[in-house]
């Protein structure tokens, strides 16, 4: 794709004049003026396949994403002046994603007060780039954890902060299962979203070592369910669904178990669902 204005002028004067199937733009990079037509175009006719744009692989486009957003949304929005600490903060994050967010142990790490760490956890919340689970708050005379969960919202940006490049780094890293749990989470936080409902998404976990991945409160019954990157399920996996179960109203007595096959059936009263099929 040659750059300069006139390629951008004569390719819009066509595509706008005359019908325009099917267009495959490669290397698109070089020529970004093209994207603001493209953008045009496809408000006046959002049908899917007209264009297809090409040039970065993932690694390169996130981390490109990643630059823009910090020198750019962070900048303006948070006025953060050393961005290189801002960095290394968010990376502390995405080695968290999954965990109960623990602000002191983030300022530690990172060498920032627990005040600036706070005020830097709000501009990615902000900026949508991380989600805060709340615990339930129902005790069932159990004394609760009240503290959030953290969780990346996009995976990809997740794994690139993480210097995950391909499948078989996933495979074997230490965090597969908590990535797993945040793509899940994602999904299901995006899902509600989509539909213009206000989450009803919560986690539980009680100081006894009790606990339920994920909590969906539709207002008459509590549904646990719980993520498992595994693709062979054992018995043990839904041991959390039935301790859960067994608590009573408004608990429900059968939840759902996410794991990471292909397989999709019902197990002692348990929806068992793969990873595609989570929402």
């Amino acid at each position: 794709m040659p750059k300069g204005r006139a390629p951008v002028t004569i390719w819009a004067r066509v595509c706008t004049q005359e019908p325009c199937g099917s267009v495959i733009l490669d290397e698109v990079q070089r020529a970004p003026d093209l994207l603001s037509v493209v953008q045009v175009l496809v408000d006046e006719d959002p049908a899917p396949g007209r264009f297809i744009l090409t040039g970065l692989n993932a690694v390169d486009w996130l981390g490109s994403y990643y630059t823009t957003y910090v020198e750019r949304d962070v900048r303006d929005l948070a006025h953060i002046g050393d961005l290189d600490l801002f960095h290394r903060f968010v990376q502390l994050c995405a080695g968290r994603s999954g965990q109960l967010l623990n602000l002191s142990a983030l300022g530690s790490d990172c060498g920032v007060s627990h005040t600036t760490a706070r005020a830097w956890i709000s501009t990615l919340q902000a900026t949508f780039v991380i989600h805060l689970l709340s615990p339930h708050h129902r005790n069932f005379s159990k004394r609760v954890i009240r503290t959030p969960k953290l969780y990346f919202t996009d995976t990809g940006l997740l794994c690139n902060l993480l210097r995950i490049r391909n499948p078989a780094d996933l495979a074997l890293h230490p965090m597969r299962g908590a990535i797993f749990e945040t793509l899940v989470a994602a999904e299901y936080l995006k899902g509600f979203t989509h539909r213009g409902d206000l989450s009803p998404l919560y986690f539980w976990r009680d100081r006894t070592g009790h606990e339920v991945d994920l909590l969906i409160d539709d207002g008459r019954r509590l549904l646990p369910i719980e993520v498992k990157a595994s693709r062979t399920l054992t018995g043990a996996l839904y041991d959390g669904l039935r301790w859960f179960g067994q608590l009573g109203e408004p608990a429900a007595p059968h939840g759902v178990l996410i794991h990471g096959g292909e397989e999709s059936y019902q197990r002692e009263g348990h929806a068992t669902r793969p990873w595609f099929c989570c929402y």
